[in-house]
């Protein structure tokens, strides 16, 4: 059932368009002023609004105003008996979807309240429809340290073929985008990929999940199922599947069906030169998802971003550049980072980064650590 909120600060007038849009089949709520329709704004989503203009507190043009930033998909419809075409026009110009002068043509109105929902309707059906499109495009993969460039060669060189791989990575680094563009890149690249989660299929389900079964090959077979099984496969995990095979958890023979071409994407901890291109390319793409202008975000906030842990990879750091587009004023500072990313990441504590400082390399702190721990067995 669609949804009106009345707002005129006559109750006489409110009442009659009630009984009118209840009797045809519409849910109605009342507002006695712009500041009250700001307030039930807030609080519900309303199809149209329907506002007077001439309102004590707050009148209907300063209303509509505040509408258009509170709610700019809800078509409001303005309604006045002191206005003049001039007035109409001013409404328009502000966002109104239409002017009716007071006391309004009932055909008229309803009419106009129906194309309005029309519009409103269609207006949600093409962000759905660009959000779908984008979605379904294959992003690009952001960066241009050593270890990103090298899966990029990769992909442009296995891409084509019918080579299985195996894509290597911790959790939130990207493998499902390495796949998708092994895809992108295939002669199969106009069919679909089917993914699937092997891990949320119980073991002796998976060969039918795969393969698919005829009707009757075991008791719960009552039809036919065809598998997704395709003619190359890509796998992903974030496991080490060395030592998994170690421990008997992995089967080493199906190890080496999969791992024909081996892509390990590195952690973002070890790309840290390319956080800066990475957040921008996040503000921009968030700031389009919430529909407000790009944030610009200061050198000093992107340098202080690479002082963070990323254990999350990529994933994380989109988490962190959605947080502070919100949080933030015009501009993402570095007491924004330090205020909104800092407290919540598992960076490394003041006295580690203490201690690491003393060493020129990793190797020079491990022999450190052996030197010591001869001095403590000796003890």
């Amino acid at each position: 059932m669609a949804k009106v909120l009345i707002v005129d600060d006559e109750k006489s007038i409110r009442r009659t368009l009630r009984d009118i849009l209840e009797f045809e089949k519409y849910e109605v709520e009342e507002a006695s002023d712009g500041m009250e329709c700001l307030v039930k704004l807030k609080q519900s989503r309303y199809d149209v609004v329907i506002m007077d203009i001439k309102m004590p507190k707050m009148d209907g043009m300063e209303a509509l105003e505040r509408v258009q930033i509170l709610a700019p998909d809800t078509p409001v419809v303005m309604i006045s008996g002191h206005a003049n075409i001039d007035t109409a026009v001013e409404a328009v110009k502000k966002g109104a979807f239409d002017f009716i002068s007071k006391p309004p043509d009932l055909n008229r109105l309803l009419i106009t309240i129906r194309n309005a929902m029309d519009k409103s309707s269609l207006v949600t059906e093409t962000k759905l429809l660009k959000r779908k499109v984008s979605k379904s495009k294959v992003q690009e993969i952001i960066g241009e340290s050593e270890g990103v460039q090298e899966v990029k060669n990769t992909i442009d060189q296995v891409g084509p073929t019918d080579a299985r791989v195996l894509i290597l990575g911790p959790n939130g680094t990207g493998k499902e985008l390495v796949a998708r563009w092994l895809h992108e890149k295939s002669a199969r690249s106009d069919q679909p990929i089917i993914e699937v989660n092997c891990a949320a299929i119980p073991a002796e389900l998976i060969e039918s999940e795969l393969f698919g079964h005829e009707k009757g090959a075991f008791t719960s077979a009552h039809k036919q199922r065809i598998g997704k099984f395709d003619v190359r496969v890509v796998a992903a995990t974030n496991k080490d599947l060395r030592k998994e095979i170690e421990e008997g958890r992995f089967r080493e023979d199906l190890y080496h069906r999969l791992a024909v071409i081996i892509i390990r994407v590195p952690s973002l901890n070890d790309r840290k030169d390319d956080i800066p291109t990475l957040a921008r390319h996040f503000v921009k793409q968030v700031c389009q998802e919430y529909g407000v202008p790009a944030k610009p975000i200061a050198p000093s906030a992107l340098e202080r971003l690479k002082d963070v842990n990323w254990t999350g990879n990529i994933r994380e750091l989109r988490n962190a550049i959605e947080r502070l587009v919100i949080l933030s004023k015009d501009r993402i500072s570095e007491g924004d980072v330090e205020h909104y990313v800092l407290p919540t990441s598992a960076a490394p504590s003041q006295k580690l980064k203490d201690i690491f400082a003393r060493f020129e390399s990793k190797e020079a702190l491990l022999d450190f650590i052996d030197e010591q721990f001869a001095v403590y067995q000796k003890a």
